[in-house]
């Protein structure tokens, strides 16, 4: 392949020399245009992601603010809440901690008991 002078790369428009093929100035240029071209491809399931993990956390902070730190599984599904969907999750001694964010949960035989984080 030969080289062609002086083409515009894809992300910043500079021009650039290099080989026939090439469409970015640099490594960075082709890493960021990549990263914005995936951003946009899974923009909605992103969003509908962040939609169940916000309304999860809704529900555990209403249970935090009403003093009630402890309820079921099946008050937390009536409520909407997706098991399925959590941030993180820590296993501390033993006691296996949920996450939406920054609060918490531990579900011990059906029990959800709700705390903030630690």
């Amino acid at each position: 392949m030969t080289e062609t002078p002086n083409r515009l790369c894809l992300q910043c428009s500079k021009p650039f020399n290099g080989r026939s093929d090439k469409k970015f100035c640099c490594h960075y240029c082709r890493t960021d245009y990549n990263n914005i071209i995936q951003k946009i491809k899974y923009a909605s399931c992103i969003k509908n992601i962040n939609e169940i993990l916000l309304h999860n956390r809704e529900i555990l902070m209403e249970h935090l603010q009403r003093k009630t730190g402890k309820t079921t599984e099946e008050k937390l599904v009536a409520m909407g809440f997706h098991f399925h969907f959590h941030t993180h999750s820590v296993n501390k001694q033993g006691v296996f901690k949920t996450y939406c964010y920054d609060i918490g949960y531990t579900n011990e035989k059906g029990v959800i008991t709700i705390f903030g984080t630690d």
